[in-house]
């Protein structure tokens, strides 16, 4: 009766330990380096709209535009307003305003660098999120500190334990991260 036993335990862990275990460890891999390229896409977005939003206020004489859906002459792609963290799916171009998961503050008068546009930190595993400033600059900000970037309106952005990374052609950022 023993070795009965011990078959009806060994077989199940032995199965367990072959076939199911390495689906659990490759799970946690996979999930561990996914939200890292999902954050590289995010920043990706966000550098397209930079550039998108540059071209607008070239093209308008320094006007900056009133809302993201302003800029999608100025794109190629409508999954540039798609936060890849998000799970949405693109809509029309036309309507990115009613769709997009970015959000878009177009800069006060005599804003000197404030966030413009930002996604969710949800996107993101509720770790931080992508914000893009007016001088360009994509900032990766944690969670604990992002409504309080989210609210600056201007100057000097100190977002703790935050990376940042200009866009191209951007110039270098003057404000302490």
């Amino acid at each position: 009766m023993k070795k009965t036993t011990i078959w009806i335990v060994a077989v199940p862990a032995v199965v367990f330990f072959i076939f199911i275990f390495p689906e659990l460890t490759h799970l946690s891999w996979h999930h561990r380096h996914k939200e890292p390229a999902k954050r590289a896409v995010c920043m990706n977005n966000l550098r397209q709209i930079s550039l998108a939003i540059t071209a607008y206020t070239n093209a308008n004489q320094g006007i900056f535009p009133q809302r993201l859906g302003s800029i999608t002459s100025f794109c190629d792609h409508a999954k540039v307003f798609v936060c890849r963290g998000s799970g949405s799916h693109t809509g029309e171009l036309a309507r990115v305003d009613e769709w997009t998961d970015y959000s878009y503050r177009p800069p006060k008068s005599g804003q000197t660098n404030g966030p413009m546009v930002w996604c969710s930190p949800k996107n993101h595993r509720k770790q931080g999120a992508s914000v893009l400033f007016q001088d360009s600059s994509i900032v990766w900000v944690l969670a604990e500190d992002f409504g309080r970037t989210i609210r600056t309106d201007g100057g000097t952005n100190q977002a703790s334990d935050a990376t940042s990374e200009p866009a191209p052609g951007a110039a270098s950022s003057s404000h302490q991260r």
